[in-house]
């Protein structure tokens, strides 16, 4: 297990501690959103990391932060992409196929 951190603020006095990169929570996202129908849907970045239909996935209850990195991660792959709202959540991610 390989622990990993990053600052959360340029003032560095948040933190941020996890035990998975983004690249593995972003995979396993996109592995849930396949598997379970969510393709082509829009979906609350807080519900994907608090559902209790999630709790077995490796994302279920991390921060939302690393939730969205994640969803971000995916979006420079152009699997996803993340909507910023200040009407309701902050974040959603449409996740696709590659190939749309």
């Amino acid at each position: 297990m390989c622990i990993r951190d990053r600052y959360t603020t340029a003032a560095k006095d948040k933190i941020i501690i996890y035990y998975k990169s983004i690249q593995e929570y972003a995979a396993a996202i996109y592995a849930w959103a396949q598997n379970t129908g969510r393709m082509n849907s829009v979906e609350s970045l807080v519900d994907i990391a608090t559902s209790s239909g999630n709790s077995k996935e490796i994302f279920y209850k991390v921060p939302v932060d690393i939730v969205k990195s994640a969803c971000e991660a995916l979006q420079r792959e152009r699997k996803a992409e993340v909507f910023h709202s200040e009407d309701t959540d902050p974040c959603t991610c449409l996740l696709y196929t590659s190939d749309a």
